[in-house]
């Protein structure tokens, strides 16, 4: 798997203060069936999320939690996205920038979930927004893309020399409130 982007939960409070998230997506195989994270069949907005859902819907992709203090550099691994920080917008200019806390900028309609079916309640941690390409190193491989020319669930390396996440959906991230659980709930929107 790639890895796309950490976001650290600023030292303020809460279960998820000097959290990290990190998140990391396939980018050498694809499945059209798993291009954004599974959606429940029920309702999104106010959602009961069902136990083991959170896990078995990372079927492309993986959020990894750890402290942020205590993470650790891995230089075995062969990067492959250009880093680049998050950027800091006014949210007055730039409605849908990336964000870390507060409440969600919802691009469609609200869908925050309400909690897990063990009772355990949900917070927003923040959204990325994907109005940028995420350019790769040098060397690189090309990221796998469907090939709808094709019959079946064919593909094809893709001519750019960027990778996409979740198909450029703006992705909302909901932590599980609990001290002992730190699951991340994920809902992408496009417009």
């Amino acid at each position: 798997m790639t890895y796309f982007v950490q976001l650290s939960i600023p030292v303020s409070g809460g279960n998820w203060a000097g959290k990290s998230v990190l998140l990391f997506a396939c980018t050498d195989c694809v499945d059209e069936d798993y291009l954004i994270p599974e959606l429940l069949e029920s309702g999104l907005r106010d959602a009961v999320v069902p136990a083991g859902f959170i896990e078995k819907c990372q079927t492309n992709f993986r959020l990894i939690v750890c402290s942020t203090d205590e993470a650790v550099i891995r230089t075995d691994y062969q990067e492959r996205v250009v880093f680049q920080p998050l950027e800091q917008r006014s949210v007055s200019t730039q409605p849908m920038a990336a964000k870390i806390g507060g409440n969600p900028r919802w691009i469609l309609d609200d869908e925050s979930p309400s909690r897990l079916s063990s009772g355990d309640t949900f917070v927003f941690l923040g959204q990325l927004t994907n109005d940028k390409p995420w350019p790769i190193v040098d060397g690189a491989p090309p990221q796998m893309e469907p090939d709808y020319s094709q019959r079946g669930k064919a593909s094809r390396p893709s001519s750019y020399r960027e990778y996409s996440l979740f198909v450029d959906n703006t992705i909302y991230l909901f932590g599980v409130d609990s001290p002992g659980y730190h699951g991340v709930y994920v809902i992408v929107q496009s417009d």
